[in-house]
């Protein structure tokens, strides 16, 4: 199993929009999606006083194949859809964990 973490660094006047579209436009698209196995959408707690706020979007694969589609036919969905709709007051940063036990 993988996780493909989207983290979202939102200046604070976006974050109760930021918050909506997600619950009511991209998770419900996630849920579609039988290729994503889990997914969670979490608020980190710890902050670099950077004076922004950050949330990360987990989508959980159970095989590599699988999050490689994913990256082809919908990331951009996933990340570029947030950025042009709250251009300059949100940058991301992607990671791929794997789950070890």
């Amino acid at each position: 199993m993988v996780i493909y973490n989207i983290s979202y660094y939102l200046e604070p006047e976006i974050v109760e929009n930021f918050i909506s579209e997600i619950i009511n436009n991209i998770k419900p698209r996630i849920k579609e999606l039988s290729i994503i196995a889990e997914h969670k959408f979490l608020k980190m707690l710890t902050d670099l006083d950077t004076g922004m706020e950050t949330y990360i979007l987990q989508l959980y694969f159970t095989t590599i194949p699988k999050y490689d589609l994913f990256l082809v036919k919908y990331n951009q969905e996933f990340t570029q859809t947030i950025m042009d709709k709250y251009n300059g007051k949100c940058m991301t940063f992607n990671t791929l964990l794997e789950i070890i036990d």
